[in-house]
């Protein structure tokens, strides 16, 4: 079963959108395991190169193995779930 760090990475990644986490500053120190951390850090790093988010393909070029399971939640809801999460450490 996914967690909220991978289902709100997979949401992005669906919708190829970036801006949601951006507008609500979310950083890599929202997540903590750190392999999605590391998936968070390099689309941090491809948002800031390319100004676009990175794609699914691009995504499992990087990291072959990282699950990008189904979610009908909002990104909105998501990284609300994140925010509330990594105040409660």
């Amino acid at each position: 079963m996914a967690d909220t760090e991978n289902l709100l990475i997979a949401k992005v990644i669906a919708e190829v959108d970036f801006i949601p986490l951006v507008e609500q500053k979310i950083d890599s120190e929202f997540f903590l395991d750190p392999q999605h951390r590391g998936v968070f850090e390099w689309m941090r790093v491809h948002w800031n190169r390319y100004a676009i988010c990175p794609t699914r393909q691009a995504l499992h070029r990087e990291f072959p193995n990282y699950p990008l399971p189904e979610t009908p939640r909002a990104p909105s809801l998501l990284t609300a779930r994140a925010v509330a999460r990594s105040f409660r450490c």
